[in-house]
């Protein structure tokens, strides 16, 4: 029960990251012209990337998902077992396979950076933050259910902003057998 709920709050942590990627962008788009949704997915699903390393046993599952934030192949990824491997694949959009080498991670706020060896890849700008507010539209990309294997596009959720709070000062309110 506890290796499902890990896998599910890793895919949640995810999904949390490629919503902020794509609210930037999509903020940042709105700004100038509002784009269409097949726009934004258009110009977004480069900078998306596939990562398989660790899992595929005892329900654990081998992927997860990140995104570009360099041309030259730094990726800002989730910190989970996945990692935990000396051979970490990155599988980027258009198919082309890396190994992967991660250069450091934060199991407190469950972040990591890998790197790759390519160059002039589509990335996301991290100086370019947005600010998003509550009923801002919103786009989540990712490879939670491990469907893209090869140069399939991440899957994409459509969603709007509820509310903003600070996590950290959430933690430890409510009791929870997990």
């Amino acid at each position: 029960m506890k290796s499902i709920f890990n896998a599910r709050a890793i895919a949640v942590v995810v999904v949390c990251w490629g919503l902020w990627a794509a609210a930037i962008y999509w903020n940042a788009a709105l700004a100038a012209s509002p784009p269409s949704v097949a726009d934004v997915i258009e110009q977004t699903q480069p900078k998306i990337v596939k990562i398989f390393g660790a899992g595929g046993f005892r329900g654990l599952e081998a992927y997860q998902s990140g995104m570009l934030i360099s041309s030259d192949g730094y990726i800002l990824t989730v910190w989970s077992y996945v990692l935990d491997t000396d051979y970490i694949t990155v599988v980027l959009n258009d198919g082309r396979k890396f190994v992967a080498k991660m250069l450091g991670a934060d199991p407190q706020p469950e972040v990591a950076i890998l790197k790759i060896d390519a160059s002039d890849l589509p990335h996301f700008d991290l100086d370019k933050a947005v600010r998003v507010e509550p009923g801002d539209r919103i786009l989540a990309f990712s490879n939670a259910f491990g469907v893209a294997q090869g140069n399939e596009p991440a899957s994409v959720q459509e969603g709007v902003v509820s509310v903003i709070t600070n996590l950290a000062a959430r933690r430890g309110v409510f009791d929870t057998p997990y």
